[in-house]
């Protein structure tokens, strides 16, 4: 019932081949992340694989432990590798998680190659498709997913971009209206590369001054387009050369 009328904060799965169940396993399970003094998201079970003096987990032992190990020396160093083989037991069937890890999950689907840009300010999604001039009527696959918790910035919006790699003057102008985001550059489903989002003092040919006098505006003097930031929280621009502040959101419509 909780879960149908949205009240269920985490949840939890067993096997239901258990012989010696004791609710405990259920309370042990929740503690880590339901504890608010915690930041887990996700906790996989773990029990010794040791009964009447015999030693199990043959499948993990004698397959998915060598399996990973292999994958890992052939494809090198990996994050995803790193991260199946961090579990004791990767393969137990006893796991819980936060809601809205869940909806993630469901929501946003993985990809072989591109872009994933995350903890987007909610809202602001498809400001940063015009922002990267994706164009969504062409060849190019786009995974949006708006509105969903987040512990960093409350709430966040994700964008996946299949079969492209934003470059750091892209990476320049999403500074503009998500300053908190990170990207993850996927290559092959794995991460390849991870980058922070970071508003640099001096903007130098990513927007023009939107004011109308301005000696940028002259093309008969053409000289880079220059920008200060004099402000974070809340951030404020003003124009190198004519000292006029920015309006964020005329700015937006003049990047270069």
């Amino acid at each position: 019932m909780a879960i149908a009328r949205g009240e269920a904060r985490s949840l939890a799965f067993h096997d239901c081949d258990i012989l010696t169940y004791d609710r405990r396993l259920l309370a042990k399970l929740f503690y880590p992340v339901v504890n608010p003094l915690f930041n887990f998201e996700f906790c996989k079970g773990y029990y010794p694989r040791v009964s009447d003096g015999k030693m199990n987990g043959r499948v993990s032992r004698l397959l998915v432990t060598p399996f990973l190990m292999a994958m890992e020396k052939t494809l090198g160093h990996n994050d995803y590798l790193d991260f199946m083989r961090a579990f004791k037991y990767p393969l137990a069937g006893e796991f819980s998680f936060r809601r809205n890890l869940m909806s993630e999950m469901r929501r946003v689907t993985a990809i072989r190659n591109g872009t994933v840009v995350d903890h987007i300010p909610s809202g602001r999604a498809m400001q940063v498709i015009r922002l990267l001039r994706i164009d969504t009527d062409r060849s190019t696959p786009v995974s949006l997913v708006m509105n969903v918790p987040s512990d960093k910035i409350g709430r966040k919006d994700v964008l996946k971009i299949e079969d492209r790699e934003l470059s750091h003057k892209e990476l320049d102008r999403l500074a503009l209206i998500a300053p908190s985001a990170s990207i993850a550059i996927i290559r092959n489903h794995a991460v390849a590369e991870k980058m922070m989002v970071e508003l640099a003092d001096d903007l130098v040919n990513i927007a023009r001054c939107s004011f109308s006098n301005c000696i940028t505006i002259n093309d008969r003097e053409p000289m880079p387009q220059r920008m200060r930031v004099v402000g974070r929280n809340p951030l404020e621009i003003r124009c190198y050369y004519c000292g006029r502040g920015q309006d964020i959101e005329e700015l937006l419509v003049k990047i270069l």
